[in-house]
């Protein structure tokens, strides 16, 4: 995640590292995050920060104080990949095999067993409003309309994971 025109955020293993001209620093004190390994980070168009962790679900870090959003994703699950919606809301690829749109009401779409959702580590938005899932296998979901359509080695991808 980058900040204005001289910080950069890193989601690392040890949580947030903020890394500018004058080096590299702790974000975000360690206490304040409820696990230390980030897997995701976003910034939405309001300027809050939130980051998925992989044993503390997802946390609001910005505007402070930082709270764990556990009424919309359960509290200990992962939280591999965070994607902006067109309208302020955010969707989250969680550890269970499911795809959440957050908000007042949040909605579930589990990923089908047979798409090995726990491969899944990347999630991005496309400018039609369809979601994309990719991971360490080389296969890519695309999930539009409560859809979820597999596109693999047979399609033309490569036998690699997807970043």
């Amino acid at each position: 995640y980058h900040e204005g025109e001289r910080a950069l955020w890193i989601g690392t293993d040890d949580g947030l590292i903020q890394v500018d001209e004058a080096g590299a620093r702790q974000a975000i004190p360690t206490r304040l995050l409820p696990d230390l390994r980030v897997r995701a980070l976003l910034e939405t168009n309001d300027g809050s920060l939130f980051a998925g962790t992989l044993a503390g679900g997802l946390v609001q870090l910005r505007p402070p104080p930082p709270f764990r959003m556990a009424d919309e994703l359960p509290p200990d699950e992962p939280v591999f990949a965070v994607a902006p919606d067109e309208d302020g809301r955010m969707w989250a690829l969680d550890g269970g095999g499911r795809l959440v749109h957050l908000g007042a009401k949040p909605e579930r779409f589990r990923v089908p067993d047979a798409m090995n959702s726990w491969n899944f580590r990347v999630l991005a938005r496309a400018a039609d409003g369809a979601l994309w899932l990719g991971g360490i296998t080389s296969e890519l979901i695309r999930f539009q309309g409560g859809r979820f359509t597999k596109l693999g080695v047979a399609e033309g991808l490569p036998r690699v994971g997807i970043r």
